[in-house]
């Protein structure tokens, strides 16, 4: 129904969404917060942080992927839904797995998707868990792997979340404390071109009531969530983010001095 792409922002297109990135080829604990550096050690000794294979990902990520769509409140963390996440293209070229073990169980794993000199990554963690702080110690080690050992140019951690409802502002929070830098970017969606002639201002509106009528019935619909931030996004509503104590938008963060995306 549509297609989705990140540009720079300028005069015509306003910032609503962060890109994080991370471009650091020195990344060191020494440079991160005093707090972040007590949970990696805390981290690295409750827990065994190692490389793990698709097949592995598959037998023991479960409980690890649906505790995180659960926080996430989002309809689709079940055993299905993992399988469907990750069946068909978990043993790819460019993908591999970072995991954290403890007692036999895959507490916390994180996803890496290379390509060139680029790689993406994604993170799922056990919520009965969390007070081990895997995600620090695995965030640490993949962007230490990749940016230095590894010698990727840039890594990435998406975009923010255009729903209308999400942790945002924990993620990040989260995301700039490990180490990414929040870059404002104009978040674009486009129409199929069979229904591009429908799209009114009137339409959208109505489209958009319509979706969150939905979201009553079913609040944790993945889909219905995604489509009513794509159409929030469509009729000019930029999203909001709590940080440094205060409230942002991606349009009040310069750009300045960050990387341009091509």
């Amino acid at each position: 129904m549509f297609a989705t792409y990140a540009v720079n922002p300028d005069y015509r297109r306003e910032a609503n969404a962060w890109l994080y990135l991370s471009e650091d080829r020195d990344y060191a604990l020494r440079q991160r917060t005093p707090a972040m550096q007590r949970n990696i050690r805390r981290a690295e000794r409750e827990l065994t942080i190692d490389w793990i294979s698709p097949a592995q990902l598959l037998a023991y990520g479960e409980a690890a992927f649906c505790d995180t769509r659960q926080r996430s409140h989002l309809d689709d963390a079940t055993a299905t839904g993992f399988h469907r996440f990750f069946n068909g293209h978990v043993d790819q070229p460019g993908r591999t797995y970072l995991g954290a073990w403890k007692d036999g169980q895959l507490v916390a794993f994180v996803t890496v998707i290379r390509v060139d000199d680029w790689a993406e990554i994604g993170s799922f963690s056990m919520t009965s868990m969390l007070r081990y702080r895997p995600n620090d110690a695995l965030m640490s080690a993949t962007l230490k792997r990749y940016l230095g050992e590894r010698d990727c140019r840039v890594v990435s951690y998406g975009l923010s979340s255009i729903q209308t409802r999400s942790n945002a502002r924990g993620l990040h929070r989260f995301k700039t404390k490990v180490g990414f830098d929040a870059i404002p970017v104009h978040r674009a969606f486009v129409l199929h071109p069979h229904i591009r002639p429908f799209a009114t201002t009137a339409t959208l509106k109505a489209a958009y009531w319509v979706v969150n009528g939905a979201l009553w019935m079913k609040p944790r619909n993945r889909r219905l969530r995604k489509l009513a931030g794509m159409l929030a996004c469509m009729l000019g509503s930029t999203p909001t983010i709590a940080t440094e104590g205060r409230t942002i938008a991606p349009s009040e963060q310069p750009a300045i001095g960050r990387p341009q995306l091509s």
